[in-house]
């Protein structure tokens, strides 16, 4: 698969600031912070047919997204002024992108000071759907933005984020060089807004949100071949491409119709039934015109027959899960679930398909500042 995506050097800006800045906030508050920024599953883009990587850098595609409380970890501690030297752990897993988001906060801010920063990642499987870039490239802005009194408020920084996006693209340790991908704003939504479960405008803001108190039960096939970043971009690319050049208007204005009329009016009463309609028509019906389980299928060969397997938890008669989906473009299971017997049953059925899993509480909150 090939892409026509480009590589980039860290702190390049595509799009200008847009937002406001509090310039009197712009002060030193404190010299450290340690900062838990909650991963994502993302359970659709709203419309398919603006994914693709453009020269704009924008993708005004909406998305519905659930964050979970499996948080990167990120410290920056402050080690001097306008020397702008960014000191970084010889083992952390994206150094592009923690030096992208230091170089263009500090352009936007109008500073220049010297940090160390430190990612603890750990807990986040690599290139299985939890947007372990986005997430980091959020966690250190927001973590900037807190040092020097959060000048900039986190609906213009999710914006600004999002359109100045890049994604890891060799595991060498090179800290200079980025690859184009497609940010749809999720990965850093669930960091900057409030609410487990997110609906994500064209505009990167909120069309509806909710509270979920419950869990994901997250299943990985064993068989998933862990590829590298530019294999699973390429994947992710090539999707897109599809999606663009056979686009399925009626789809489109179908689920924009029924967001409008169902999904949203639901939400805002915390019923997430139409949400959850919306995605599994998506992801385990191929309503949107193309064949997301053969895609799939390359890197875990196992895909289709799980597909197959667990559609039942959602739509049996008695239904065992609030919301069953598949995160981005990989190979990653997730089941909500509110009480613990529909979990025991969704955690029993993944384990029957030979998956590793996970279980992860909804975040129902953004980022948090460690005391």
């Amino acid at each position: 698969m090939n892409s026509n995506a480009k590589l980039f050097k860290a702190g390049t800006i595509f799009n200008d600031f847009k937002g406001e800045i509090d310039a009197n906030k712009i002060k030193l508050l404190r010299k450290s912070i340690s900062l838990n920024f909650p991963t994502r599953l993302g359970a659709m883009p709203i419309d398919d047919t603006v994914l693709a990587v453009n020269s704009k850098h924008a993708y005004p595609a909406g998305e519905i997204v659930i964050s979970i409380d499996n948080p990167i970890k990120v410290t920056t501690t402050f080690l001097g002024d306008n020397n702008g030297i960014l000191y970084l752990d010889k083992d952390v897993k994206n150094p592009a992108v923690i030096n992208h988001g230091y170089r263009i906060m500090c352009k936007v801010l109008n500073v220049f000071p010297s940090f160390s920063i430190s990612v603890d990642d750990s807990t986040v499987p690599r290139h299985s759907g939890f947007a372990s870039n986005g997430a980091t490239l959020g966690a250190v802005c927001s973590s900037i933005n807190e040092l020097f009194g959060n000048p900039i408020q986190n609906k213009d920084l999710l914006r600004f984020l999002a359109t100045n996006y890049g994604e890891q693209y060799t595991t060498d340790g090179n800290s200079e060089t980025l690859r184009e991908n497609m940010c749809i704003g999720g990965s850093l939504a669930t960091g900057l807004y409030k609410d487990g479960i997110q609906v994500l405008s064209p505009e990167y803001t909120l069309a509806g949100s909710t509270k979920y108190d419950g869990s994901a039960v997250i299943g990985i096939p064993k068989d998933y071949r862990l590829v590298s970043s530019k294999v699973f971009t390429d994947l992710e690319q090539s999707t897109a491409k599809n999606l663009r050049d056979t686009p399925n208007e009626d789809y489109k204005r179908f689920v924009i119709k029924n967001l409008e009329q169902v999904a949203l009016p639901k939400l805002a009463s915390k019923d997430i039934s139409g949400i959850s309609d919306i995605v599994f028509g998506n992801r385990f019906k191929d309503e949107c015109g193309i064949s997301i389980t053969r895609l799939i299928s390359e890197v875990s060969p196992s895909f289709a027959r799980i597909v197959k397997n667990v559609k039942w938890l959602y739509e049996s008669d008695k239904p065992h899960c609030d919301m069953l989906g598949m995160s981005s473009m990989s190979p990653t299971f997730f089941a909500l679930t509110s009480n613990k017997a529909n979990e025991n049953m969704c955690i029993k059925r993944f384990e029957e398909q030979s998956m590793d899993i996970f279980i992860y509480p909804v975040c129902n909150d953004t980022y948090s500042i460690e005391a």
